[in-house]
């Protein structure tokens, strides 16, 4: 008989409920402070690469070779090992491989092999569930419990379209690889649960990986103004060579939570406006979202547009639709990257000429969807154009401008991650020399300032430890002993007053010369 895969949770600061208008949720057993840990599931049910990230990502671990060092360019071994079964996935060593094998890939490699190309993120996920479920291995109850959950399978029938055709085709396929045992409307609603009650499986960065799920992190209902985030990069703290040392699914406070408040975490981009957050959660979850976010109406900082208070009701008409455009173009714009990840150094131009559009209007805020994640796609595709100088400017301004507005709390997880990039953007222009004349020495006390701010950022509610936290130590440490670029460290700490403001002063000339943002449209946030 197969030995049963090895599972863990912890879960005694909550418990579940029932209600009629939310279903089943889950509630805080006591009072709990920021960064209180609710859950923890040491192995999803689910847990897969995307498609794209097959190349670059351990299969097991989930890591890129590079991950191994807290610098990107650190000339380390980048190779993974490819099996040579199906030549599909990808591993870091022989340990990796033993462990993939013995858990899961045994299962699958000779249906990988017979395809002539890597199966698409949902098919391999599911396919590899029921190959673990047919050969008995699955912990205990987890099967029952994932099929407890909602599937939307009337409601998605219903509404019909090319996403059920999509869906109805990943079912057909599954049916094929998976032996023909089964019918297929038992593999369509299987599909349509994973499909909505799966996580986005995120790197320590926050990075979208792959896709994850378990039937117990299910529960947590949605808020636009979650008060817990999803985390897969904290490793058991116990029996840990039982498990992958990432994936393991953590959720954790961002405020203090009271006891028997319901603990929720966002399925959606919180970041967009009112109307696009509802229209998303009624498209795939099938509930109007009345949370105290969404309560606010439009009247939030997120919806927020500069209309000229002394204008005639017309007039605000008139230039409201006017912005009304402008979005659609900008989002347009959006939409089209979004869909070729990793080729934003392509689209470039693209993106810039979206933003001029935003730019032009002179009424929208630089927090204001979609600007945000327009600017989020021209920092990666300046990356990928190795035009370290101009991504640099661009992570400044979300870090400074644009996510304080957002995100207000300064140790939200998405503002530290931020500090954590420029800091990487100030080694990458010392280290290529590619910093515009004067940089240097600013960018060498901004760096240290940057990442001492991160260090202590990271300690308040208590230090987590997961990988990114691993990440900035390990950092710390390099810069610490490494004297030629980063000499002086704690003096230069004690100047970081000077450092940012010297960011603050580039990133207003940038603003207001190369995006044409007018002085009075520039606030200052911390």
């Amino acid at each position: 008989m197969a030995s049963l895969l090895s599972q863990m949770i912890e879960e005694s600061n909550v418990y579940k409920k029932y209600s009629a208008s939310r279903g089943n949720g889950l509630f805080a057993s006591q009072d709990l402070q920021v960064k209180s840990q609710v859950i923890f599931v040491a192995r999803p049910l689910l847990m897969v690469l995307d498609t794209a990230q097959l190349k670059s990502h351990c299969d097991y671990c989930l890591k890129p070779p590079s991950e191994h060092s807290p610098w990107a360019d650190s000339g380390e071994n980048n190779t993974l090992k490819r099996c040579t079964g199906c030549s599909v996935l990808r591993f870091c060593d022989r340990q990796c491989q033993k462990h993939a094998w013995a858990q899961y890939h045994k299962l699958e490699c000779k249906v990988y092999a017979a395809q002539p190309r890597a199966l698409p993120t949902l098919n391999r996920a599911i396919l590899r569930l029921l190959k673990q479920h047919d050969a008995g291995i699955l912990p205990v109850g987890e099967w029952e419990a994932l099929h407890s959950l909602q599937d939307h399978y009337e409601g998605l029938l219903q509404v019909g379209g090319k996403n059920w055709q999509d869906l109805l085709l990943v079912a057909k396929k599954l049916q094929q690889d998976s032996g023909g045992k089964r019918r297929l409307e038992t593999i369509l609603r299987l599909v349509c649960l994973v499909v909505v009650n799966s996580f986005t499986l995120t790197n320590p960065t926050f990075d979208p990986i792959g896709l994850a799920l378990h039937p117990r992190s299910a529960l947590f209902n949605h808020s636009c103004e979650p008060n817990a985030l999803v985390r897969f990069d904290v490793a058991p703290k116990s029996e840990a060579g039982k498990f992958p040392p990432s994936g393991s699914i953590s959720v954790y406070t961002l405020r203090p939570v009271s006891k028997d408040e319901e603990l929720t975490i966002s399925y959606i981009d919180t970041t967009s406006p009112l109307v696009k957050r509802q229209q998303e959660l009624k498209e795939r979850y099938f509930f109007d979202c009345a949370c105290k976010l969404c309560s606010q109406g439009t009247s939030h900082v997120l919806d927020g547009l500069r209309l000229d208070g002394d204008s005639s009701a017309y007039q605000r008409q008139e230039e409201s639709k006017k912005l009304m455009n402008a979005q659609t173009s900008a989002e347009q714009y959006l939409e089209w990257v979004k869909a070729t990840p990793g080729l934003e150094h392509q689209q470039v131009a693209e993106i810039r000429d979206a933003m001029s559009k935003l730019a032009a209007t002179h009424n929208w805020e630089l927090h204001r969807y979609p600007w945000p994640q327009l600017r989020k796609l021209l920092f990666l595709g300046l990356l990928g154009l190795e035009e370290f100088d101009a991504a640099f400017l661009q992570c400044a301004i979300l870090l400074q401008k644009v996510y304080p507005v957002i995100f207000t709390q300064r140790h939200h997880p998405v503002r530290l991650v931020e500090m954590w990039t420029l800091f990487r953007m100030c080694h990458a222009l010392l280290v290529t020399q590619t910093s515009p004349e004067g940089y240097s020495e600013p960018l060498v006390t901004l760096g240290c300032a940057a990442l001492h701010e991160l260090n202590s950022l990271l300690d308040i509610g208590g230090r987590v430890e997961g990988q990114f936290e691993h990440l900035v130590v390990k950092a710390l440490h390099a810069v610490q002993s490494e004297p030629f670029i980063w000499g002086k460290y704690e003096e230069r700490v004690s100047n970081s007053a000077s450092a940012w403001a010297w960011l603050d002063q580039k990133i207003h000339d940038y603003l207001v010369k190369e995006e044409g943002i007018q002085v009075e449209e520039l606030g200052h946030h911390n």
